[in-house]
């Protein structure tokens, strides 16, 4: 009776068990900021059109998605199972909850149930001081220094991430602080500043200036938040040696969070602001001067003007002069010599402003008002140059001469309409004229003259675009056969010496690399090609693997005949398989 009782229930259930069910999993839920975790979506039966949870701005996604079919028979049935596979990374800490995905089956979507994940502020450290991450931790590490605390709106700030290190390769950003409010600018760090030593807790460090930012407060409200991410491969010794006896490095692979550092923007005092103010502040010079006070009517004089000094200086504009109308005043010539440094920014900034009096008479440029504010005084200082006074000898009289002229107030840089004299005048001389109506057409060797070069410079474009798809389908093609090669040329290896088999691998899979990657031979070491499989975001797991294999290759070309060769050819088969399914 018992048993008629299961058959019924598993009857009954059997519908249920049938049903297709997008299933989502990680492999932890607990994790820290900074730390990786694997989400899988498996789907059993036939779907398209997979669609992925919202990530928005909870999650960095690493790679994926990376998809996966299997396809099995038993009893005669067929099933078939789909899996996608993301490697995510946390952007803050709480409660993040990823939401659903879906994917379209039999006509309809089905979804998958949102994960739910614990992302505390970090890691806990390793406990055992002798743990390869713990000991590369003390080997390198990263600073951000900022080369002040403290700011006044406008003031210029420089942020340098430094890394200290005994044995580490240039590290790898990978996400940059939040940084809001703040006018922003990359700095070159000259080569003379970019390395340097020093000394923390007894032990001295090599440093070098990774990333140097320019950093001017725009708001009192600016703000730099966040953690920085930051990838430092580091070299540890191993216990493991080569076949010569020398110790192996062990790389590992560090993310470090760095932290924002703290700021304080102040705003700018209202009390005393002069209203010349237009945003400067640090320490400032400003002059002009008139090249010559005498000059006869339609002769040139310059206004030399000169901004110099410590600040933001390269996002200031200089004050603008206002001349008589009786001037034709041109488009000044502006030269700026601005150096950014660890401290901010210095130099200076100037202009010409060539006039031509037009008119004879004495005439007045009124004063020019520039104010800052000055960082070290915490005050306002305005500095006034001018008034200015020309005399202008010769020439005709101006209308209402014999006194002095004051601008108008929207003269700005305006110029006097050219006065025509007997010597302006130079008439054209039309000499022996052939006139030809309006549409008429010219000879057959002038349209041929006209034409031919925009056809010879289309023809070369074209040579040139086809040249060109011709070599990238040729790299495209080559680096598809790649694997197969390699395939083809293990089936080969039985009818090779024993001796010969480590070399032959060890070649196949060079040439492997140099046609997928596409790199010279001179260059095919395990540094070069593991560098630019990680910016092609292969993981770092199938990087290692394959230098592992590849020194392990490399060795038995040295002592032939030591290892299973059979087992070495399933193993580069493996991890060029695994890599060919991360390759985008």
């Amino acid at each position: 009776m018992k048993h008629w009782i299961a058959i019924g229930l598993m009857a009954l259930l059997a519908p249920a068990y049938g049903q297709d069910i997008l299933m989502a999993e990680a492999d932890r839920y607990r994790l820290g900021l900074g730390e990786e975790v694997r989400v899988s979506f498996r789907f059993q039966g036939k779907g398209d059109r997979f669609e992925p949870p919202e990530m928005g701005g909870d999650w960095a996604v690493l790679s994926g998605p990376n998809r996966s079919f299997q396809t099995s028979i038993v009893n005669g049935r067929m099933s078939q199972e789909q899996k996608y596979d993301y490697l995510l990374r946390p952007r803050k800490m709480g409660t993040l909850i990823l939401g659903a995905a879906r994917i379209r089956s039999k006509g309809k979507w089905i979804e998958s149930k949102p994960l739910r994940f614990e992302v505390s502020k970090s890691a806990a450290p390793p406990t055992d001081q002798n743990d390869p991450r713990a000991r590369a931790a003390r080997n390198s590490f990263m600073k951000i220094r900022a080369s002040k605390r403290k700011v006044y709106v406008g003031e210029p700030l420089v942020l340098e991430y430094i890394l200290y290190y005994n044995d580490a390769e240039m590290p790898q950003q990978q996400e940059d602080l939040d940084i809001q409010g703040f006018y922003k600018q990359d700095l070159e760090v000259p080569e003379n500043e970019q390395k340097g030593k020093e000394v923390i807790d007894g032990k001295s460090y090599d440093t070098y200036i990774f990333k140097r930012q320019l950093l001017v407060p725009q708001l009192s409200s600016a703000s730099i938040s966040g953690q920085a991410l930051v990838m430092i491969p580091t070299y540890l010794p191993s216990k493991r040696r080569d076949i010569f006896g020398r110790r192996q490095m062990e790389l590992i692979r560090q993310r470090v969070m760095l932290s924002a550092p703290k700021l304080e923007v102040r705003s700018l005092p209202q009390e005393n602001r002069p209203a010349s103010f237009n945003g400067a502040v640090g320490q400032f010079r400003f002059q002009m001067d008139l090249s010559r006070e005498e000059v006869e009517a339609d002769g040139s004089v310059t206004l030399n003007t000169q901004l110099s000094g410590t600040g933001n200086i390269g996002l200031l504009n200089l004050p603008e002069p206002r001349f008589p109308t009786e001037f034709e005043a041109f488009d000044p010539e502006q030269k700026q010599s601005i150096r950014n440094t660890s401290g901010g920014q210095t130099g200076s900034i100037r202009s010409e402003h060539l006039l031509i009096p037009r008119y004879r008479g004495t005439y007045r440029i009124p004063a020019v008002r520039f104010s800052y504010f000055d960082t070290q005084k915490k005050d306002y200082v305005e500095i006034v140059q001018g008034p200015f006074e020309l005399k202008v000898s010769g020439g005709q009289e101006a209308p209402a001469a014999g006194q002095l002229r004051t601008p108008l107030p929207s003269a700005g840089s305006s110029k006097q309409s050219l006065t025509l004299l007997d010597q302006d005048i130079r008439f054209i001389d039309l000499g022996n004229v052939r006139w030809r109506r309006l549409g008429d057409s010219g000879s057959v060797l002038w349209w041929a003259l006209g034409v031919l070069p925009f056809l010879l410079v289309a023809m070369a474009q074209l040579l040139f675009s086809r040249q060109k798809q011709r070599f990238q389908n040729r790299a495209e093609i080559r680096a598809s056969k790649a694997f197969r090669k390699v395939q083809r040329g293990i089936r080969s290896l039985g009818k090779n010496p024993e001796e010969e088999h480590s070399d032959r691998l060890h070649a196949l899979m060079e040439d492997y690399l140099f046609e997928k990657l596409g790199i010279g031979r001179s260059e095919m070491n395990a540094e070069r090609w593991s560098k630019l499989l990680l910016e092609k975001n292969i993981e770092g797991a199938t990087v290692d693997r394959l230098i592992a294999l590849y020194t392990s290759l490399l060795g038995g070309r040295f002592a032939p005949g030591g290892t299973d060769i059979g087992a070495r050819s399933e193993e580069l088969l493996s991890a060029l398989e695994e890599l060919e399914k991360q390759w985008r």
